[in-house]
């Protein structure tokens, strides 16, 4: 059985124990205790077919290890975070996770490492206002908003390519216009924390404060499509990006500059890789590795 320490908002899951630091990591996940423990196969069949995930993961959550070489590098203690379907918003978890964090688990280390992709990379970032620990921080493609969490916006910017299109193409396009429109609302999680990171939410508005970064050490790890031929994932993702105006100076979700903007608040290190949103954790790993061993 896995060691999993239950909060309000969020879970938290040990993945490595060892004798060095304490490292936590996210990528804004939303699951529970029951599919973290389950077989993956199981959670997907329990969770793909319903449209309301009031108290379901969220589907699609591939199990991924390559930040393996980093825990073994860095001998750490990891342990990855996931928003429970009951949690009510970005800021009510960043309140939670700010004291947990200071005074149950970094007392117990001397050195604190924290990893946020995605809508865990917003996480991480606008979290460090409630921290007085000095930590390591890395930000992988964070959603500094995104139309993504928004998913009548995505659907407006479908039509839209739709609708700029000559007639036979747009007769042409129909199909997959749908096929993309259906694959949004099965796979999309429609939650507060997704909302959260749309562009001009309220969370972006009136709770997001990074003025606090500079206080931490931290790097920044930007994303943006690749061009001409890469793996069929790849390919497939930056093509649903183009329909959206996010395959260009963007990842296929998040714009460059949205992804950017902790730049504004002082970063120690800016990597800048090509990548879709879904895969840009596992091209920096050897960077990421460098810039915690250091």
């Amino acid at each position: 059985m896995k060691k999993i320490i239950v909060r309000r908002n969020f879970l938290l899951v040990l993945e490595r124990k060892g004798q060095g630091p304490l490292l936590i990591r996210t990528s804004g996940y939303t699951s529970n205790e029951k599919a973290v423990q389950e077989p993956w196969i199981r959670t997907q069949m329990r969770t793909i077919p319903y449209s309301d995930r009031s108290h379901l993961p969220d589907p699609a959550i591939a199990p991924f290890n390559g930040l393996k070489d980093l825990y073994d590098e860095l001998d750490c203690t990891a342990y990855n975070l996931y928003f429970l379907p009951e949690c009510k918003g970005l800021g009510y978890a960043i309140e939670e996770a700010g004291e947990f964090f200071e005074t149950e688990l970094f007392p117990k280390y001397e050195e604190h490492n924290l990893i946020g992709h995605s809508k865990g990379g917003l996480f991480m970032g606008a979290l460090t206002k409630d921290l007085d620990t000095e930590t390591n921080l890395v930000m992988v493609s964070p959603t500094f908003g995104t139309i993504m969490g928004d998913e009548e916006e995505v659907f407006k910017r479908l039509q839209e390519y739709k609708d700029r299109q000559s007639v036979l193409k747009r007769f042409l396009l129909t199909p997959e216009i749908w096929f993309y429109k259906g694959i949004t609302h099965r796979f999309g999680s429609r939650r507060p924390i997704d909302y959260d990171m749309a562009i001009n939410s309220n969370f972006m508005k009136k709770y997001l404060d990074l003025s606090k970064l500079k206080n931490h050490r931290t790097m920044l790890i930007t994303a943006t499509c690749p061009e001409g031929i890469c793996n069929p994932f790849e390919a497939v993702f930056r093509h649903y990006g183009k329909f959206l105006g996010l395959n260009r100076k963007a990842d296929g979700m998040v714009l460059l500059d949205n992804q950017r903007l902790p730049l504004e608040y002082g970063v120690n290190a800016l990597v800048e890789v090509t990548a879709t949103h879904p895969t840009v954790l596992k091209k920096p790993v050897p960077s990421i590795i460098d810039f915690l061993k250091i």
